[in-house]
């Protein structure tokens, strides 16, 4: 039995409704692990860049006392208090 034009158009038709269907399927699969991968890097960051403080507290005599706070890891410390 021979195939008719419209026939062929038919299949090619659906061969690539299936075809785009894989495709973005995929595409989703790839945006999920981007968006995986991106938010553990972010968190690895952050953790690497972490500030750390080391205080000290001097006494002089009884009653003069000097706080000094350094910052030994590689971030920046932003709005420090102490009490």
């Amino acid at each position: 039995m021979p195939v008719t034009p419209g026939q062929a158009q038919l299949a090619f038709s659906g061969a690539s409704v299936v075809l785009a269907a894989v495709l973005a399927w995929v595409t989703y699969l790839y945006y999920q692990e981007t968006k995986a991968h991106t938010e553990e890097m972010q968190k690895t960051r952050e953790q690497e860049m972490r500030p750390v403080l080391k205080p000290t507290i001097d006494s002089y005599g009884g009653m003069i006392q000097r706080l000094e706070i350094v910052n030994t890891g590689p971030g920046a410390a932003h709005d420090v208090t102490a009490t």
